[in-house]
């Protein structure tokens, strides 16, 4: 029967480095490091990484050590701070497991018993409940969820309407578009800490009840759009097309483009 030793940790990070995880432990296959707050992180090797060197680690960002001997230090940028959640387990997992528990604080005995109990009786998807509250069963995902933007009149959506991923409108006009305007790629720049080639996705959704209600996404200085800009109202005749998703990703300093994706 396999053996699971699965130790949760918590980390607060800020502008000066600190260390996520020493190799100490020859017998550890798997780390996972979870970004549970709000502001972007940076990870390197050693206590010298900066947030201009280090590899990004978004809101609600995950990456996965598959068994190496690194050590690995995080920081964030001047001002900054966010805590990443670090789980250590010392025998192989399916990714699908290690996703399920991110995020989440319970104890090793109880994470590590829930496991082994679950695989011995052939159950593949276990809920595990822990201080903190239950962990989802490991077929779903887990990630950070803040409560969506709200925008209704025409507006020029922020860096922080962006980040929270979700965008929930309600246009106000009567049997018009409603424009909303990317930020500025300097504002992109100034809304996180990003490095050339690095990406978020975010959704809007139009919850406007006339199909004339629909949602026009605009450029701004320096940040382009492309794609289809236009989100179609809740209407039963364009429902179908009232969610869309976009990625935005910085291409050089204080240039932006957001793509629509679906």
């Amino acid at each position: 029967m396999p053996s699971f030793n699965v130790t949760p940790t918590q980390v607060a990070v800020n502008s000066s480095a600190d260390a996520l995880s020493i190799f100490t432990n020859v017998n550890r296959r798997v780390r996972v490091f979870y970004n549970n707050g709000s502001a972007s992180a940076y990870l390197g090797g050693d206590d010298t990484v900066l947030d201009t060197t280090g590899m990004p680690l978004l809101p609600g960002g995950f990456y996965i050590d598959n068994g190496s001997d690194a050590n690995y230090y995080a920081v964030c940028a001047s001002g900054q701070s966010t805590t990443i959640a670090v789980l250590t387990l010392s025998s192989p997992v399916s990714i699908d497991v290690l996703i399920s528990l991110m995020g989440a604080t319970a104890s090793s005995s109880t994470v590590s018993a829930a496991i082994t109990a679950a695989l011995a009786a052939g159950i593949t998807t276990p809920t595990i409940t822990g201080v903190g509250g239950t962990l989802n069963t490991i077929a779903t995902p887990v990630i950070q969820q803040v409560s969506p933007s709200t925008p209704t009149t025409v507006t020029t959506l922020t860096v922080a309407n962006l980040l929270k991923r979700l965008i929930t409108a309600t246009p106000t006009a009567t049997g018009s578009t409603v424009v909303y305007t990317l930020p500025t790629g300097t504002n992109m720049d100034g809304g996180g800490t990003f490095v050339n080639d690095t990406a978020f996705d975010w959704s809007i959704t139009n919850l406007a009840a006339a199909a004339a209600d629909t949602i026009t996404i605009t450029a701004n200085t320096n940040h382009t759009i492309v794609g289809n800009p236009i989100v179609n109202s809740s209407h039963s005749s364009t429902v179908a097309d009232s969610s869309a998703v976009f990625r935005s990703r910085k291409t050089a300093t204080n240039t932006w483009v957001t793509y629509r994706i679906s």
